[in-house]
């Protein structure tokens, strides 16, 4: 697998990963060195009973984690809100810590993480320096749960209230 690709030199360049869900820790020393990072793709990983991606372990070595959706074929839908809120509630299954991602965590793979994934850091994924960057608005309408908390992010319905 990956100890393979990175003596073809796949590694050499920028690549995404899709799913990334089978990962050694052998392969963590690697892709900690890559330019790029993976693709979590919850739904599709859901769907196709793939499995489940360790999240908050790629995270916390290091390696570029962007939310997907892996395209209508295996997914049903490409709603990213859907995507954010199955990813924070796969990680909290697989890890079995109901805390082990934050609102914040998932917002950020959807945007500037994802962006970092595809080598767009410079272009997209934040509002800062917006006059250098494409900056992209969404308006919430209609959306939020009645779950009223003092964190934005979590009225967006990304993750569970807080208690």
């Amino acid at each position: 697998g990956t100890e393979y690709l990175n003596d073809l030199h796949v590694f050499d360049v920028p690549v995404v990963l899709a799913h990334g869900i089978y990962i050694s820790d052998s392969d963590l020393e690697i892709l900690k060195k890559i330019k790029g990072g993976i693709s979590h793709n919850p739904i599709s990983n859901c769907k196709l009973s793939s499995g489940i991606c360790d999240v908050t372990k790629l995270r916390k070595n290091g390696i570029n984690v962007g939310i997907g959706t892996d395209g209508i074929g295996s997914t049903t839908t490409l709603d990213m809100f859907e995507e954010m809120k199955t990813a924070a509630y796969l990680q909290k299954i697989n890890t079995m810590e109901p805390t082990s991602i934050k609102a914040y965590d998932i917002l950020k793979m959807a945007t500037i993480e994802g962006a970092r994934v595809l080598g767009l850091e410079d272009e997209i994924g934040t509002n800062k320096n917006i006059i250098d960057k494409k900056v992209d608005v969404i308006e919430i309408d209609n959306y939020i749960e009645v779950n009223v908390t003092y964190e934005i992010i979590e009225n967006i319905g990304i993750q569970e209230k807080i208690e």
